[in-house]
């Protein structure tokens, strides 16, 4: 039985570009596909592998870096949002121009 990699899914999370997001995904899919598959096994009576025990105790540490990661990066980008509309910086990164009755964080 081959298992799947979920340190290779941590590590294209690692650089959350939009193809290393999709890649991911994919791969989550099947890694959720596989952890299926393993329980029905299981429930039906199958004796467990301690590879696939050992693999499922570790899946839990991996998912958990995964959730960080992505916590991460949903915080990283919540709060440059924010200071993009609170300040008026463009998505290029410069201020917008000055409108009259607009405040920014310069002004505050």
């Amino acid at each position: 039985m081959e298992f799947p990699e979920p340190q290779e899914i941590r590590k294209l999370l690692l650089n959350p570009s939009a193809a290393n997001i999709a890649a991911a995904n994919a791969r989550l899919e099947s890694l959720a596909s596989f952890v299926t598959s393993a329980k029905d096994s299981i429930e039906s009576g199958q004796k467990c592998d301690p590879r696939l025990r050992t693999f499922l105790l570790n899946l839990r540490l991996e998912m958990a870096r995964m959730r960080n990661l992505l916590d991460s990066a949903a915080k990283f980008f919540n709060g440059l949002n924010s200071l993009q509309h609170a300040a008026g910086y463009q998505r290029n990164g410069l201020l917008s121009p000055e409108r009259p009755g607009r405040r920014t964080l310069a002004h505050l």
